[in-house]
Order: C-alpha cells, then sequence, then structure tokens
C-alpha cells in the first residue's frame, strides 16, 4: 500500500450512512406495525425488554440534570481531555441507570402496584 493510500474500510459506504440506516428502521416499524414483522415483532416484545425500556427512559429523563449538576459547579474552563470526558462518560451513564434503577424500585413498582389495586386488582 502506498503512504497516500487510504487503508479499504471492511464495510461498504453504504451500510455507515445514516440514511439508509433510517429508512432501514422505518421500514422495521412499518412491518411491524402493519402486522408482517413476525420475528422482529416477537423479538421486540419479549417481557425482557419492559424492565430495561423503563430503566432507560428514566435515564434518559436523569442524566440532564446529572450533567448540569456537575458540569454547573465546575470553576475552572473547559479544555479538552480525552481521558476525563471519558471518565465523565461513564460516571454519567452509570449513575443516571443506578438513580434510575433506584426510582423504579421505589417509586414506579409501588406506584403501579397502588393503580393496579385501585383498578380492582389482577385477575
Amino acid at each position: 500500500m502506498l503512504p497516500f493510500q487510504q487503508p479499504r474500510s471492511p464495510l461498504p459506504p453504504f451500510l455507515l450512512s445514516a440514511s439508509v440506516s433510517v429508512s432501514c428502521l422505518c421500514d422495521a416499524v412499518v412491518t411491524c406495525t402493519a402486522g408482517f414483522g413476525y420475528a422482529i415483532n416477537w423479538l421486540l416484545t419479549l417481557p425482557m425488554w419492559e424492565a430495561f425500556g423503563r430503566l432507560t427512559f428514566a435515564a434518559y429523563l436523569i442524566h440532564p440534570a446529572l450533567i448540569r449538576m456537575v458540569y454547573y459547579q465546575r470553576v475552572q474552563l473547559f479544555e479538552f481531555n480525552p481521558v476525563e470526558y471519558s471518565t465523565y462518560f461513564v460516571a454519567f451513564l452509570t449513575g443516571a441507570y443506578v438513580i434510575g434503577s433506584v426510582l423504579f424500585v421505589l417509586v414506579e413498582q409501588p406506584s403501579a402496584v397502588f393503580i393496579s389495586a385501585l383498578r380492582g386488582g389482577r385477575k
């Protein structure tokens, strides 16, 4: 290989395209909604995804507040440091999921049981 040549990617460029990815995602949604995506629909409706989906939504709601708490307390100017930003990323991710898990156990589950009892209980 000559020094000015770029190494070839193992994937074709169209697989890395955002428009192709979004089109495939839209196709999966429309197919499942229309009732034709049997395998995809079965996989995505498994009960194991429910808790993960709730935790992900909780982390989505919590992480902006967590990031603001940390970054607004800084007294130094920002300077790019890959190790520091990687550490912050892992800490924010872990913190958001831990807080989301605690809220899921202490707030969401008891509320769901209470609402279920008000509606007439489980049958």
